[in-house]
C-alpha cells in the first residue's frame, strides 16, 4: 500500500477530479460566506427595528411625515394602512411636521381611490386640514421616496410611517436619494426580538434587501420597504 500510493498521483482519473474538488471548495467557501453576510444583515434589521421610537413624543422634529402604502380594503384603508395613517395623526396632532404626505400605488380601476387618495380622505375626515394633505402616487417605497425628495427638494428631514422591520432598508435608501429619514413605526408594529424572528418572511424579504444593496445600490431594489 506504501509503495502504491504515490501512483494515485499518476492517475489520469485524480486529474480529472482535482478541478472539480477545488470547485466544490470554492463553492462551498462561498455558501458559507453568504451565509454569514445574510446573517449579519439579518441582526443589522432586528437592532434597527428594535431601537425605534416607541412614542409619538419620542419622535423628533422634521419637514414632513410620510406614509408608505398598504393595501385597501373595500376601498378604505384596510388594518396595516389605517395604523399608518393613525401613527401619521398622532404625529401631526403633536406638531412634529406640518406637512402629511401619503403614497401608494395607483387605483385597480378608474372608479376606485387609490391608495394615496384613500389615505387622504381618511386623513381629512380625522381633523387633519387638506392642505396639509400631499399625495405622491407611487407603486412601491423606492419611487415613493423619490417622489417625495422631488416635492421637497434634497436634505429635508422626513418622518417615514411604515413596519419596524422595514427601517434600516428605508434610511439607507431614503440618504441615497438625499433625505434624512427617521422611521416612527405604527402601534403594533413588531419591534421586539421574538416578534421580529417569528415574521421570518418580512425579516427575510428586509435582510436580502439589505445584503443586495450594499452590492447593487438601494434604489435598484423596488421589492422591499413596506
Amino acid at each position: 500500500m506504501v509503495l502504491l500510493s504515490p501512483l494515485r498521483w499518476l492517475s489520469p482519473l485524480h486529474w480529472l477530479l482535482a478541478p472539480l474538488r477545488w470547485i466544490r471548495r470554492i463553492v462551498s467557501l462561498l455558501v458559507l460566506a453568504s451565509i454569514g453576510y445574510l446573517g449579519v444583515s439579518a441582526y443589522q434589521v432586528i437592532e434597527t427595528a428594535r431601537h425605534l421610537p416607541s412614542t409619538v413624543a419620542a419622535a423628533s422634529r422634521a419637514d414632513a411625515i410620510v406614509v408608505l402604502g398598504a393595501p385597501l380594503a373595500d376601498k378604505v384603508p384596510g388594518p396595516e394602512l389605517q395604523s399608518r395613517l393613525e401613527e401619521s395623526l398622532l404625529l401631526f396632532q403633536a406638531r412634529r411636521a406640518p406637512l402629511v404626505i401619503v403614497t401608494g400605488p395607483a387605483s385597480a380601476g378608474a372608479a376606485d381611490p387609490s391608495v394615496a387618495q384613500a389615505s387622504k380622505a381618511w386623513l381629512v375626515a380625522n381633523t387633519v386640514p387638506k392642505r396639509a394633505v400631499l399625495m405622491v402616487p407611487a407603486p412601491d417605497a423606492r419611487r415613493a421616496l423619490d417622489g417625495v425628495a422631488s416635492l421637497l427638494g434634497p436634505g429635508r428631514k422626513v418622518l417615514v410611517v411604515t413596519d419596524a422591520v422595514d427601517a434600516l432598508f428605508i434610511e439607507r435608501l431614503g440618504a441615497g436619494l438625499g433625505l434624512r429619514v427617521v422611521v416612527s413605526p405604527p402601534l403594533g408594529s413588531q419591534q421586539s426580538l421574538p416578534s421580529l424572528v417569528a415574521g421570518i418572511g418580512p425579516l427575510w424579504r428586509e435582510s436580502s434587501a439589505m445584503a443586495l444593496g450594499r452590492i447593487v445600490g438601494f434604489g435598484r431594489i423596488d421589492w422591499a420597504g413596506g
